[in-house]
């Protein structure tokens, strides 16, 4: 009841934007709000605005300490920029995975932006639905559309750098019911340009943050997105966070950097060496693109390959032996070998340690004295994952039918080499 009073008392229900008409508030962040808006003469035709908070972009107040008027003014800035930020890298954007803009524009003195209405509902909402974990297929099916999605992006130079499952919507179609939209490009970097914003913190929600990001955050890379990738694929077979998720930002940091993600054993087989090696503190340690990341993991997975087909059929046509991957094996990528039955496994080693164990000088959190802007501080993701996924069976059906192909290949190679150890003995034994 009293949210539907707060709804009745916005100023901005009822007004108009272009030919809409903001109906409701939807979602209200740190950010700012989200409301449904209708065509005016098109009654079935809604769409979703997304509203600067006014407080973030007012003038600071003057009779305020010398300190709080540098840090507002800074928050500020950073809102500004990232909204700009946001229209300028999604108005590039034209793929069946990503949501685009519709309009750009001012309602009552606040920027907004105007977005298609999606039916449907965020993956964290799916995850909080389904006890926080996805099957095997499920998640494949839903990893590669999001790497399609950010890899159509890298390739115009963009980073999306905060992806996690409450900015990945689940819209169901007749042919699809986990077709899913990557959504808000708003702290979206383009790698060509330089840094536009003042703000020196940590860009991303914390539990999806790559390493560097903690670092040097206006130097995200395609690899970041790797890293946040590896973080959801986790979180969607586990129902938790590689690291936990009660950290503070420093402790979540120094976890990440010197020690290894906690076991997963609900991941199917071979899947975890694939996911530490995207979840390396170093970025070079990480597949190199969004497709050397996913194809391991169809390639492990039984009818893990008709999936990539489906979604990704271009990438589909790779051999798990082909020069692009046996490349990286000193990487990390695809540092994998053939066990005596048929998983795969990773070389062993410790996790590797960052070289320096002081953060940065002139970076987070040395460089902020004050809190987060409250554009920022939307914290761990708001679902609680329930850690009730069970271990997917390690029988013969789980196992990929390339991995099968190299035992066989193994087999033989072993009988002719015992086959050829006889040939020899016999022949000394005749001398």
């Amino acid at each position: 009841m009293a949210d539907q009073h707060q709804h009745g008392s916005d100023p901005l229900v009822g007004r108009m934007f272009h030919d809409y008409v903001i109906e409701e508030r939807l979602a209200q962040g740190g950010m700012g709000a989200v409301y449904v808006c209708r065509h005016r003469e098109l009654p079935n035709v809604r769409k979703v605005l997304k509203v600067i908070a006014p407080e973030l972009i007012e003038e600071p107040d003057p009779s305020s300490s010398s300190s709080a008027r540098a840090n507002a003014e800074r928050t500020r800035t950073f809102v500004a920029d990232r909204f700009e930020r946001e229209a300028a890298a999604v108005s590039q954007l034209h793929h069946r995975y990503i949501v685009p803009i519709d309009g750009i524009g001012t309602v009552d003195g606040r920027r907004c932006i105007l977005m298609p209405f999606l039916d449907g509902k965020s993956l964290e909402q799916l995850l909080q639905e389904r006890g926080g974990c996805l099957t095997p297929h499920e998640t494949l099916h839903v990893v590669v559309q999001i790497a399609r999605a950010l890899d159509y992006a890298h390739r115009r130079g963009i980073v999306h750098r905060d992806l996690k499952p409450g900015n990945i919507f689940v819209t169901p179609t007749d042919d699809d019911p986990l077709e899913i939209r990557v959504i808000d490009f708003g702290i979206a970097r383009q790698m060509h340009a330089g840094a536009s914003t003042m703000w020196r913190g940590p860009l991303g929600t914390l539990l999806f943050m790559a390493v560097e990001q903690f670092e040097r955050p206006s130097e995200a890379t395609p690899l970041s997105d790797v890293y946040s990738l590896a973080v959801v694929v986790y979180l969607m077979m586990t129902g938790r966070y590689p690291w936990g998720e009660h950290h503070s930002a420093f402790e979540l940091y120094r976890r990440q950097r010197d020690d290894a993600p906690d076991p997963a054993p609900t991941l199917p087989p071979g899947w975890e060496d694939f996911v530490r090696s995207a979840l390396s503190p170093d970025p070079q340690q990480r597949p190199r693109s969004m497709q050397e990341f996913v194809y391991p993991l169809a390639v492990a997975l039984a009818g893990g390959l008709e999936i990539l087909r489906r979604v990704a059929p271009r990438w589909a046509s790779s051999s798990p032996l082909d020069e692009t991957l046996r490349g990286t094996a000193g990487t990390g990528a695809w540092r994998a070998a053939v066990s005596v039955s048929g998983a795969f496994v990773a070389a062993s080693g410790s996790w590797p340690a960052a070289s320096s164990g002081t953060w940065p000088v002139g970076s987070w959190p040395g460089a902020a004295s004050g809190a987060w802007p409250a554009a920022m501080a939307s914290g761990p993701s708001s679902a609680t994952p329930s850690a009730t996924c069970s271990t997917p069976s390690t029988d013969a059906s789980t196992r990929s039918p390339v991995a099968w192909k190299l035992v066989l290949l193994a087999t033989v190679a072993a009988v002719l080499a015992g086959l050829v150890v006889f040939v020899i003995v016999r022949a000394l034994e005749g001398r």
